[in-house]
Formats: C-alpha cells, sequence, structure tokens
C-alpha cells in the first residue's frame, strides 16, 4: 500500500513538473515569434520562464534518480543540487521584481522607458542578479552544516537544521525573498492603480496608434499572467 502511495505521489510531482516546463517553453517560444516582445520586457518573461523551465525539468529529473548514498540528503552532489536550484529560485524572485519595476516605470512615467532601460542595461541587470543569487547561496557549499537538499522519504527540499543552516534560511535566504516579494507587490499594485486611472480617463488606447494599442495589450496581457 505505501509503495502504491509513493508511485501516486512521484506520478503527481513529475506531472506538474511536465506541465510547467510545457507551460513555461510555450511562454519562450511566444515571446521569441512576437516580434513586438523583443523588448527589455519581453526578454525579462523569456529569461524567468526559461528559469522556471531549467528548474522544474532539473528537479523532475533528481527525483527520478534512484535510490544511491550519492544522492542521498547532505551528499556533495545533493547538495550542489540544492545549491543552483536554490540560486535559480532566488534570481526568479529579482527577476519578478525587475519586471514589476520595469511595468511600473512604463506605466506611471509619460516617457518611453525603453529609451532608458536599454537591452544593454537590461542584459546587464539579470547577469548581476544572477551572480547576487548564487553569492548569496554561496555559504551552502562553504559550510558543511549548511544545505539545502531533497529528502526522498517526506519528498519535500529542506534547510539543514542546524544552528547555522537555520540562520541561513531565516536570514540569508528568507529575508531577502521577503523583500523582493514586498517590493513586487507594491511595485505590481502602483501599476494596477496607474492603469486603472489611465483606462478611466480613456487615454492610453484612445491617443495611441493602433499598433501602440496592439503591442500594448499583449505586453500587459503577459504581465498578468
Amino acid at each position: 500500500m505505501e509503495e502504491d502511495y509513493v508511485s501516486t505521489a512521484y506520478f503527481i510531482i513529475h506531472s506538474i513538473s511536465l506541465f510547467g516546463f510545457i507551460t513555461n517553453s510555450i511562454a519562450v517560444v511566444t515571446i521569441y515569434k512576437k516580434r513586438d516582445l523583443h523588448n527589455p520586457f519581453g526578454i525579462l518573461c523569456a529569461a524567468i520562464a526559461a528559469n522556471n523551465a531549467f528548474v522544474l525539468a532539473m528537479n523532475s529529473v533528481w527525483y527520478a534518480l534512484p535510490d544511491d548514498p550519492m544522492f542521498e540528503s547532505a551528499s556533495q552532489f545533493s547538495r550542489i543540487i540544492g545549491y543552483v536550484g536554490l540560486s535559480q529560485w532566488n534570481f526568479a524572485c529579482k527577476i519578478h521584481l525587475l519586471i514589476s519595476t520595469n511595468r511600473m516605470l512604463s506605466v506611471v512615467l509619460p516617457i518611453n522607458i525603453n529609451i532608458y532601460w536599454t537591452h544593454t542595461r537590461n542584459f546587464a541587470a539579470m547577469s548581476i542578479i544572477l551572480l547576487l543569487a548564487y553569492i548569496q547561496d554561496l555559504p551552502i557549499l562553504l559550510y558543511d552544516d549548511i544545505w539545502f537538499c531533497y529528502d526522498r522519504q517526506l519528498m519535500m527540499w529542506f534547510f539543514a537544521h542546524t544552528e547555522r543552516g537555520k540562520f541561513f534560511e531565516t536570514k540569508i535566504n528568507n529575508i531577502p525573498c521577503y523583500l523582493d516579494f514586498a517590493l513586487t507587490i507594491t511595485f505590481d499594485l502602483i501599476t494596477l492603480a496607474a492603469l486603472r486611472v489611465v483606462h478611466t480617463k480613456s487615454k492610453w488606447l484612445a491617443n495611441s496608434s493602433r499598433e501602440e494599442a496592439k503591442k500594448r495589450k499583449l505586453e500587459m496581457k503577459l504581465f498578468a499572467q
């Protein structure tokens, strides 16, 4: 009976991972095909979709690996996988913040934000936050009593239940994520409020060309998703 539960749980996990991988891959392909989204905002959305697809694929493969000491929690290989997965998660949090910042400035400011938010600066920002995400989680590789690993019995990811592990989880990992989340929500609320005001006054689409209006609608649809 227990084996049936485990098999069912693994089936659900892999199904969800596969669904997430497919939907995020579709998002990347859609952005690639839509030339109107070949701007900093579209690149950010493609980056987070590709990042999500990568993490889901990596985790799904990790779950399917056979029981072996090499893959047990706190093993060197397991710690590396946890380090990469957690770093990519933190990278995604910061990409969300960049997307929210881009949309807020684009809607609130009466200028074309792409004049200042160029592709070069966009890629530079993404590179910096990716580097910062991996630096943030570097203690996982430096200290034996700090890790983030998958527990096969509970089928969950855990931080090390040590003094350093708990400090790393609460202070180094969680606080920056909470800050990113709070800023993202704040910027999104400002954006939505500004959109509502603009929509009420009927100026946004009325004063734009059809092509620009269509482009903005597409961007906002992607933003809402």
